[in-house]
C-alpha cells in the first residue's frame, strides 16, 4: 500500500512513464501507421475484447489501493455484465469522506495512473517485441490503457474520473 502513497510511488510512475512520453514521438508514423484498418479488424477487435476486461480490472484495483492506502474502506468488488460484456468494478466510494480533497482526487485519479503505466510498459514491449501476437497485445493495451482511458476518464463532461476529480478540484458537489 506505501507505493500507492507518497513520493516513491509517484517517482516509480514518473520513471517509467516519463520516458514513454519522449519516446512515444519518436514512433509516431509506426504506431498511427493504418491506425484505424488496425483497430477496427475483426480479429483485433475480439484481441482488444480480451485485453478490455483485465485492464480495467487493474484499474479498478488501482483505485482500491489507493482508496485503502488513504484510510478508505473498499467492501464491494466484482464484475458487472454491461451487455453481456464484464467490466470489473470497485466500489471506493468511502473516499468521498477523504477530509483532504486532494486524498479524494489522488483515488480518483489512479485508476487513470494505472493504465497509464500499464501502457507504457505495453510500449517498451511493443519497441521490444518482433511482429506477431504478443506485439499486437502490447499494442492493442498500450492504445486501450492510453487514449481510451484519457478520452473517457480523464473527460470532465463524462461522470468518469476526471468528472468527479474536477467536482473535487473547484469545490462542487457532484
Amino acid at each position: 500500500q506505501r507505493l500507492f502513497r507518497g513520493m516513491t510511488g509517484l517517482i516509480a510512475w514518473i520513471a517509467v512513464v516519463a520516458p514513454a512520453l519522449v519516446l512515444a514521438p519518436m514512433h509516431w508514423s509506426d504506431l498511427t501507421e493504418n491506425f484505424t484498418e488496425q483497430l477496427l479488424a475483426l480479429d483485433n477487435l475480439l484481441v482488444m475484447a480480451l485485453i478490455f476486461p483485465l485492464l480495467k480490472a487493474c484499474h479498478e484495483l488501482g483505485h482500491g489501493f489507493a482508496c485503502k492506502a488513504r484510510g478508505g474502506e473498499v467492501h464491494d468488488m466484482g464484475i458487472m455484465l454491461m451487455v453481456l460484456f464484464p467490466i470489473p468494478y470497485v466500489d471506493a466510494s468511502s473516499s468521498s469522506a477523504f477530509v483532504r480533497k486532494t486524498d479524494r482526487m489522488v483515488v480518483g485519479a489512479a485508476g487513470m495512473l494505472t493504465e497509464l503505466f500499464i501502457a507504457a510498459l505495453a510500449f517498451y514491449a511493443w519497441l521490444l517485441l518482433e511482429p506477431g501476437l504478443v506485439r499486437s497485445l502490447a499494442y492493442n493495451t498500450v492504445v486501450l490503457a492510453s487514449v481510451s482511458t484519457l478520452v473517457f476518464n480523464a473527460n470532465p463532461l463524462l461522470r468518469y474520473d476526471g468528472y468527479y476529480m474536477l467536482s473535487d478540484l473547484v469545490g462542487s458537489a457532484n
